[in-house]
């Protein structure tokens, strides 16, 4: 099944290419939902019937659901000033992107899980080849730590989805985000949605105010949200846009001496762009520095483990119960 991103990539490619051709609204999305999957059908059908009821077209795509509050502020502001195509095929790299993120960092965590599954295997494999365990034991030996870190994955995502809204949650977050390196990763991640989004808004005609309060509700994590909030608040109060990120914990200082800059020439949409585009490369880098020491960790860890489930000797053939006792008193062995 596709990710929600590369779907929504998929949607707005599509709804560039047809509103290029010159399609109305109403034939563009009951085009689409021809072929499209059943969970996405019902969607498209409905924006059709608000299209042909005269509807803008980011209320289109948000009440159908189509569109997030991102998707349907760009819509809206490129509607007006007449660079719909322009800003669909933005969108559809925004959410391309996210999608390519996704599966890059899944594609990363996939060895040291297949490291972990083989070190579960292995591990009891000495007892299995000694005789002290049978096969059914070998099975619950290895599929145990299995199973384990399996259940409490799902009891950790469960648990987080109740408490992910409470103050709780918040303060996890906020800890999440201190921490040495996952939290350097989160913080970067959490900067670069939240610029490529400002960045948009801004390139799409959207006021600055606007566009800041819309952007500060992206980023997934609560504590960051709230920090971007207080940056638009900032600005609102009066103050200089450079002046609020650099008192903003979040960013750091070539960010905001880059937005001066662009302030005072008057580019501030090419700079907002410029930022991002750094800031997306460095945690690309970062991510890629992470990805090389992972599968090395998980290695060694493996490593650990399996030795300390081996007993001594375990991969020596034993000698027949009475044998050895035999051998000792000079018995002859027939």
């Amino acid at each position: 099944m596709q990710s929600d991103h590369r779907w929504m990539a998929e949607l707005f490619q599509q709804l560039a290419t047809l509103e290029r051709a010159g399609l109305p609204p109403e034939q563009a999305f009951r085009t689409m939902s021809t072929d499209a999957p059943p969970r996405r059908k019902s969607a498209l059908q409905a924006a059709a019937r608000l299209a042909a009821r005269g509807r803008g077209i980011g209320e289109i795509g948000a009440r159908a659901g189509l569109f997030d509050p991102l998707d349907r502020a760009v819509v809206d502001a490129a509607a007006s000033g007449g660079k719909v195509e322009q800003a669909y095929r933005q969108l559809a790299e925004r959410h391309g992107g996210a999608d390519r993120r996704r599966r890059r960092l899944k594609s990363k965590l996939l060895l040291p899980v297949l490291v972990f599954v083989l070190a579960a295997f292995v591990r009891p494999f000495p007892a299995y080849f000694a005789g002290e365990i049978d096969t059914l034991g070998y099975l619950l030996a290895a599929l145990g730590p299995v199973a384990s870190v399996l259940g409490a994955l799902l009891v950790l995502i469960k648990a987080w989805s109740l408490i992910k809204t409470t103050d709780t949650g918040e303060a996890i977050e906020s800890m999440l985000l201190r921490l040495p390196v996952l939290g350097k990763i989160l913080l970067r991640r959490n900067r670069v949605v939240y610029l490529d989004a400002l960045s948009m808004l801004i390139e799409a005609g959207v006021p600055a105010l606007q566009a800041l309060r819309t952007a500060a509700a992206v980023p997934p994590n609560r504590s960051a949200r709230h920090a971007f909030e207080r940056l638009h608040a900032a600005v609102e109060r009066g103050e200089m846009l450079h002046r609020a990120f650099a008192e903003c914990p979040l960013m750091d200082q070539r960010s905001w001496r880059l937005l001066q800059a662009g302030e005072v020439s008057g580019s501030l949409d090419a700079t907002l762009v410029r930022i991002s585009a750094l800031e997306r490369t460095e945690l690309s880098e970062l991510e890629d520095t992470v990805a090389t020491w992972l599968p090395r960790i998980a290695y060694v860890l493996a490593a650990g483990w399996i030795a300390g489930g081996m007993t001594a000797g375990g991969f020596m053939t034993q000698l027949p119960a009475g044998l050895g006792e035999a051998l000792q008193a000079g018995a002859p062995v027939v």
